[in-house]
């Protein structure tokens, strides 16, 4: 037995909308992502650390001006690791990253700024994309390395004493 298909077939009246789609014009773009990463529903339940990362999350996001503040120590740190380089390279230390090997090679003052500059423009990216959570989320992990390359230098330093 076969079955029977029925032709549908539809009036289309003048300014109907339904017979054309709409979505395939060469005007329109196409963004696959909107949503923020944030949720609006709060953890209630949770490892304790987790929900103080999100209330960390949320509170960046909340009030700019602390996000503000950590890139502004994001750089601060990047220049304090500039200076430690620095005097560890006058005592005899060799620079890991062969970019900025060559450069310290060239100059200390071109170094510098390459390293100044491209903070800057991390920082600024950063800055303008601070509305995703991941941005945030990164940020707090550029920070802790940023963190530890500083106390590293620290703990070198005092070693070479």
């Amino acid at each position: 037995m076969q079955a029977c298909k029925r032709k549908r077939t539809f009036i289309v009246l003048e300014g109907d909308r339904r017979h054309r789609d709409r979505r395939s014009g060469a005007d329109r773009l196409h963004y696959p992502e909107r949503r923020t990463g944030f949720d609006r529903r709060v953890p209630q339940r949770g490892h304790p650390a987790a929900r103080f990362a999100e209330r960390a999350l949320r509170l960046l996001r909340a009030e700019p001006w602390r996000l503000g503040l950590l890139l502004s120590l994001v750089t601060a740190l990047s220049a304090l690791d500039m200076l430690f380089t620095v005097k560890a390279l006058a005592r005899g230390a060799e620079e890991a990253n062969p970019v900025m090997a060559s450069l310290l090679a060239a100059d200390v003052r071109l170094a510098a700024a390459v390293k100044m500059g491209i903070t800057c423009a991390v920082a600024g990216g950063l800055w303008r994309l601070r509305r995703y959570r991941r941005v945030l989320e990164a940020t707090l992990a550029i920070l802790a390395g940023m963190l530890l390359l500083v106390t590293y230098h620290i703990v070198l330093q005092a070693l070479m004493a």
